[in-house]
């Protein structure tokens, strides 16, 4: 069977939450089916990674040109044709060529779009006649509600109505949606049946263990993509708020935040045992150095695969029950529940003072990985799914 995906960030590297849940799906399903893979580049090339080589039949990178004023001629053309933003910026007559050609002359079974902005894509899979997927990493819509706060509100409330009308026009039109999480499972089930939740994983086996006794020294970490709204406010939350309570007590404690484009703003914070830390070629070197990770996530959505990952090395968890809604992690069995910030950093202060009786805990952690987010159980789990599709459309 081959199976052509669709993105419009690249699976590799697996850098931030879209990249990671798409590179762990295309490793998996790589197993038992021939998979193609068109998307947009990362800048100006299309040199294919041999990553992506090993496990795809069929490779094709488009690299669409930003000229000056095109963000601003997207966000007008968003404004003028009720696009949403995160679709029409995606938009590109030389991506749909390259999605049009792959189907025509690689012949796929099933067509994958990867998240909202590649959906728009899949027309040129119908018109072929062809079974469709969308895979939803979001309920995109009622992430930016729930963004929707002070002078933003007009705009949030505008932008979400038009995500809800695109959301809702390409998974009635797919033949399958898969979500991350069985919330947004419910929401896509008032829509259309064929809807499957298959939660986020990652290779435990990937991932080097070290309990928390072995970590006493490091930095509290944060971890996120910083462009992303809401890992953007929870650190600025742990900068103003959180780790001045935990400085106060343990002045040499440092706290770093670690993820892909951080804005100005934030990087102004620096200083004063903050650390900001922008694209990460190793995201292991910070899992080896981390003391904990701390995140005090209040809204978004998805599953947030950077506590799996934590989990899966050991490193101790304190976080907000948002934060780790939609996974199979339990609070005060596989990580701490704070739900402001005094408590978050007692939490925290609790730690660093006796980090071996968090041990267990950290043990317990990885153990609910390996049996409930590990990628190497979810094989036949996607081998039926695309079985029953194309058995379903014949």
């Amino acid at each position: 069977m081959k199976i052509l995906m669709i993105c419009v960030q690249p699976p590799w590297p697996p850098d931030a939450g879209t990249p990671m849940r798409s590179w762990g799906w295309l490793r998996t399903a790589a197993g038992s089916a021939d998979i193609g893979l068109v998307s947009l580049s990362r800048g100006r090339s299309e040199k294919v990674d041999p990553a992506l080589a090993r496990y795809c039949k069929y490779v094709r990178l488009v690299h669409v040109p930003r000229p000056t004023g095109r963000r601003l001629r997207d966000m007008l053309l968003a404004v003028l044709t009720g696009t949403p933003y995160l679709v029409q910026a995606a938009r590109s007559a030389c991506m749909l060529r390259a999605v049009s050609e792959a189907i025509d002359h690689w012949r796929p079974d099933i067509v994958q779009a990867e998240w909202l902005g590649a959906a728009q894509y899949l027309a040129a899979a119908r018109l072929r006649g062809l079974p469709t997927v969308y895979a939803a990493h979001n309920v995109e819509h009622q992430v930016v509600a729930g963004q929707a706060a002070g002078l933003h509100r007009l705009s949030a409330q505008l932008t979400a109505r038009a995500l809800l009308a695109a959301e809702t026009a390409y998974a009635r039109s797919a033949d399958l949606v898969v979500t991350v999480n069985e919330q947004d499972k419910k929401w896509f089930q008032r829509l259309l049946k064929q809807v499957i939740c298959i939660s986020n994983a990652v290779h435990p086996a990937e991932y080097r263990f070290l309990p928390p006794s072995g970590r006493a020294k490091g930095p509290v970490v944060f971890v996120g993509h910083l462009r992303y709204p809401p890992n953007l406010h929870a650190a600025e939350e742990l900068i103003r708020s959180v780790y001045p309570l935990i400085r106060r007590q343990l002045p040499g404690t440092p706290l770093l935040i670690a993820g892909r484009m951080p804005p100005s703003r934030l990087r102004r914070l620096a200083g004063g045992g903050v650390s900001v830390l922008g694209d990460i070629a190793e995201i292991a070197t910070v899992w080896d150095r981390a003391a904990a990770l701390l995140s005090p996530l209040r809204c978004g959505g998805g599953s947030r695969i950077k506590l799996l990952e934590a989990a899966a090395c050991g490193v101790p968890i304190i976080a907000t029950e948002f934060s780790a809604q939609g996974l199979a992690l339990e609070p005060d069995r596989d990580y701490i529940a704070a739900g402001d910030a005094a408590g978050m950093a007692a939490a925290c202060v609790a730690l660093l003072y006796d980090p071996a009786r968090w041990d267990e805990r950290a043990r317990q952690a990885r153990s609910t990985v390996e049996r409930h987010h590990n990628w190497n159980t979810c094989t036949d789990q996607i081998r039926q799914l695309y079985e029953g599709l194309a058995h379903h459309h014949r």
